[in-house]
């Protein structure tokens, strides 16, 4: 994999996953990894061998991806459309027809879509920052579960962190909201300004914190 040559796709992923990515250990784990992969190749093509085109089923055909596609496609795009990454004798449109037919039927999807879309404005960095703290904020007054298991309350400095990928790096802020969908906490930007960071319960961890760091 040519990536494997590029210095910053090695920290990126390194950051992401707390592990290492040389080139040696990738290769080292690549055969389970591979076999991972292809249970979920046969899984979705397992799915989409009844001809429907969506993931939701053949209701939905003719209506153009949904939700569920959108958050199922993006592992089987990336492998599919990186180089080097599957091995033909392993999983390839051979093996793998529906799915691969997916991948494509996904690709002329979005295509479409963005012919039809309003051109979207790109920002940089800072322009980005100031929409984000010159936006409304939501009124998140006693929006924290005192009956929650984790017993934390209003305005208590914590940590949120994913505990499945990129659980490395840690939010730190005061606590704001908390039920069994959400997490939200308050923290301040280097030039001072407040910025509010919103997480879902699932797959985070919250946990008391110190001081928060600035974004």
């Amino acid at each position: 994999m040519p990536l494997l040559k590029d210095p910053k796709f090695i920290r990126d992923r390194e950051g992401l996953s707390g592990r290492g990515w040389s080139r040696e250990e990738v290769l080292r784990n690549r055969p389970e990894a591979l076999v991972h992969i292809r249970d979920a190749f046969e899984l979705l093509e397992g799915l989409l061998a009844d001809g429907r085109e969506w993931v939701e089923g053949k209701d939905r055909d003719g209506k153009g991806p949904g939700l569920a596609d959108i958050d199922a496609i993006w592992p089987f795009h990336w492998l599919v459309s990186l180089e080097g990454a599957l091995p033909e004798p392993v999983i390839s449109a051979k093996q793998y027809p529906h799915v691969y037919a997916y991948v494509s039927r996904f690709d002329e999807a979005v295509k479409a879509a963005k012919e039809k879309a309003p051109e979207v404005k790109t920002l940089k960095g800072q322009e980005a920052a100031k929409v984000i703290t010159e936006g409304p904020m939501r009124d998140l007054k006693d929006c924290v579960d005192r009956y929650d298991p984790l017993g934390l309350s209003e305005g208590k400095m914590v940590q949120v962190w994913p505990i499945d990928w990129g659980f490395t790096h840690k939010d730190t802020g005061a606590l704001l909201a908390l039920d069994k969908r959400e997490v939200a906490i308050s923290t301040t930007t280097k030039a001072g300004e407040e910025i509010r960071l919103h997480f879902p319960r699932i797959n985070f961890r919250v946990k008391g914190g110190k001081a928060a760091a600035k974004l």
